[in-house]
């Protein structure tokens, strides 16, 4: 059993995210009732096929890298991928939140001579994220991956 909650402990809307919080039913061996993991996902419209279990639109990150606003907002950011790839113009991203309102856009270039559109990228964040946030592009020259290896697209580095 899987359900999408907000920070009040009420069912999301479809289309709306919130934390997971999962009731394993055939786990025997150590039952765990409404358990929450850490991740953030987006509750998806009912299946066509008449089955009435939740439905997950997307899993948009863990807790631990929601951006958090000054006036107490927090939101895990989700962009367009393929359209801010193409918009972009770059071979990986990642979006970091440093402070309150500034954000890390870290990059790796494409090869060749290749041309980042900046102003694209900054719209759309500040469209889709926070439309006050100070964006800073810093180029690398390899995508960065955490202690684990996994590449994390959206990260948190608040205190």
């Amino acid at each position: 059993l899987i359900e999408i909650l907000d920070d009040d402990g009420r069912p999301c809307a479809i289309g709306q995210p919130g934390r997971v919080i999962i009731t394993p039913i055939f786990n025997s061996a150590q039952p765990l009732i409404r358990y929450e993991q850490g991740d953030i996902a987006i509750r998806g419209a009912a299946c066509p096929c008449g089955k009435t279990l939740s439905v997950l639109q997307e899993i948009s990150g863990r807790i631990t890298h929601l951006f958090q606003f000054p006036d107490g907002r927090k939101i895990a950011p989700s962009l367009p991928d393929k359209e801010f790839n193409a918009g972009f113009g770059t071979k990986t991203w990642q979006l970091v939140q440093t402070g309150e309102l500034t954000v890390e856009l870290r990059y790796v270039q494409q090869e060749g001579d290749s041309v980042v559109n900046k102003s694209f990228a900054e719209n759309m964040i500040r469209q889709r994220v926070h439309k006050d946030l100070f964006i800073k592009f810093v180029r690398l020259s390899e995508t960065p991956l955490n202690s684990a290896g996994k590449f994390l697209q959206y990260k948190s580095e608040l205190k």
